[in-house]
């Protein structure tokens, strides 16, 4: 009988073990999954944040070709003062700087969407991260819990 308990709780130890090698393997399994996403997320942040430089860069580049288009239709005012012909020149000079407007507000809701459509793309990682995060703890403690059990059994 008490050969039998033996080999009863033998059994049940070889069957505890191999639950904590799946249960490690599986901890390994989330862990890679974790830092997979973890490069993803960094990946994305890199991109959002190479994206926002570059943005702002055209950005500032078109604001001063606004300026600068601005310093030449007040040039082309004076001189509509001065000639018809002046006025000519100015009238086709402000339809340029309005298309120029109009592209750069474009632009610029453009880039808006991109760094919102990234955003998300972020946040949506991130909450990847914390949900595997969550699996991994739980892992853990049924993890512990079985080798606390493993350990009362011996």
């Amino acid at each position: 009988l008490l050969l039998s308990e033996k080999e009863g709780l033998s059994s049940r130890c070889n069957e505890l073990e191999s639950s904590i090698n799946r249960l490690q393997s599986d901890i390994q399994e989330k862990d890679s999954t974790i830092q997979n996403l973890q490069g993803e997320l960094n990946n994305a942040t890199h991109d959002l944040s190479s994206q926002q430089n570059e943005s702002k860069s055209r950005y500032l580049q078109l604001e001063q070709r606004a300026k600068s288009a601005e310093a030449a239709l007040a040039e082309h005012r004076e001189k509509i003062q001065q000639s018809d012909e002046a006025l000519h020149r100015v009238r086709e000079e402000l339809a340029n700087l309005s298309a120029m407007r109009d592209q750069i507000h474009s632009e610029k809701n453009e880039i808006s969407s991109t760094c919102s459509g990234l955003e998300k793309k972020v946040k949506d990682l991130e909450d990847q991260k914390l949900a595997h995060a969550k699996e991994v703890e739980v892992v853990r403690e049924n993890e512990l819990e079985l080798q606390q059990e493993v350990e009362r059994l011996d």
